[in-house]
């Protein structure tokens, strides 16, 4: 079985990769990563967007989904 830590450096070492298939224990403890991250990031947002202003929220979650949203589709169509 796949550690925690292992299946999240599978998932970011196979970011753009579709091919193949992803084990459940990779699936799963990726999906529980990048949901923990999005509480963290839901909050975090809440904090920045008080001294900062609405900009610098937007500008957060950009880089959020930039970084999150390939490894979360490859591993699901895998």
């Amino acid at each position: 079985m796949m550690s925690f830590g292992t299946a999240i450096k599978t998932c970011f070492k196979k970011y753009f990769t579709i091919s193949g298939r992803a084990t459940r224990a990779e699936y799963w403890w990726f999906a529980l990563f990048s949901t923990s991250l999005t509480v963290l990031a839901v909050f975090l947002t809440a904090a920045i967007a008080q001294p900062i202003g609405d900009e610098g929220a937007l500008i957060f979650w950009c880089i959020y989904l930039i970084v999150m949203l390939p490894p979360n589709f490859c591993v699901t169509v895998r």
